[in-house]
């Protein structure tokens, strides 16, 4: 059974993403490979977030550090590759639907379907999907200290 790790945000990223809201991970390896993606792009490309977390778990289930490596070769600090990645990792069904996603949420001219991409999901990677989504559009932000008081500073 895999857990879920919850990290306070602002313990993290620092100065990457100063938002207080905690940040779901399946295992220490998609943290450790999250910070990896967000240390290529660097601390001014925020926009990055949501599609460095979804491209840190592709391959992961398997508690090791999944398909990093490759991911790492297509990313770069002013784009990804995402064709490069679907070619390299794409045969598998729910690798494409990450990286499909990760590419729409980095740029909305990628195209991903959204029934597409969630029924090639697991309940694990369906919970990184979403959770990417909140980093994307934060809709609770305004809100979030009032409803959540255990994590504020």
């Amino acid at each position: 059974m895999y857990a879920i790790i919850r990290l306070d945000y602002s313990l993290c990223l620092k100065e990457v993403i100063t938002l207080r809201r905690p940040v779901y991970f399946i295992n220490k390896y998609h943290k450790s490979n999250y910070l990896r993606l967000l240390e290529i792009v660097g601390s001014d490309k925020k926009e990055c977030s949501p599609s460095s977390y979804i491209l840190a778990s592709v391959g992961i289930m398997e508690e090791n550090e999944g398909a990093i490596a490759t991911i790492e070769r297509y990313f770069f600090p002013d784009r990804v590759d995402f064709e490069a990645l679907l070619k390299d990792l794409g045969s598998d069904a729910s690798s494409r639907a990450l990286i499909k996603l990760a590419a729409n949420l980095y740029d909305s001219a990628n195209y991903a379907n959204t029934n597409d991409v969630f029924t090639a999901l697991d309940d694990i990677y369906q919970a990184v999907a979403y959770q990417a989504l909140l980093l994307k559009f934060p809709s609770f932000s305004k809100t979030w200290d009032s409803r959540y008081p255990e994590f504020k500073e």
